[in-house]
C-alpha cells in the first residue's frame, strides 16, 4: 500500500542509505510511524551529509565518513563560498529550510551538527 505525506507528516518520514555499489549511494526514504515521535538529530545528519555530497559533486566521497563537527570549510571539508552558497540554495528548495546572511549564516554552516540543528530548530523538531 502506497501511502502520501503532506509537509506536515514529514516527522514520519526517515532517511536511510543503501549502498549501490562502492562508490554510490541511494537516499531511501522510509516512513516510520508517529509513535517513534519527529525525526532524530543523528537521521538528520545523515540527511544533510549525503545532501552535502549529491549537491557539492563530492564523487567518491562516503558521507558517513564526514565527521559531524568537523568545519566544513579551509582545513575540514574543504568547502568555498560558491559552495556555500550552492549548499544554502539545496536547504532552502529540498528542506524548505532557509539560511540566514551574515554572522548567522557563517555559524550555521560551521559543521555538519550545526547545519542540523538550525534545521531542527525551524522545523520545530
Amino acid at each position: 500500500m502506497l501511502e502520501v505525506y503532506t509537509m506536515h507528516d514529514r516527522s514520519r518520514i526517515r532517511p536511510s542509505f543503501e549502498r549501490l555499489d562502492a562508490s554510490a549511494y541511494v537516499l531511501v526514504y522510509a516512513v516510520h510511524s508517529t509513535s517513534h515521535g519527529p525525526m532524530d538529530l543523528d537521521s538528520l545528519r545523515m540527511e544533510v551529509k549525503c545532501l552535502i555530497v549529491k549537491e557539492l559533486n563530492l564523487e567518491g566521497r562516503d558521507p558517513s565518513s564526514i565527521p559531524d563537527d568537523a568545519p566544513l570549510f579551509r582545513e575540514g571539508l574543504g568547502l568555498d563560498s560558491l559552495d556555500a552558497l550552492q549548499l544554502a540554495v539545496a536547504l532552502e528548495e529540498q528542506m524548505g529550510v532557509p539560511i540566514p546572511e551574515g554572522d548567522e549564516g557563517r555559524a550555521i554552516f560551521r559543521s555538519v551538527r550545526s547545519l542540523s540543528e538550525h534545521i531542527a530548530k525551524v522545523r520545530g523538531a
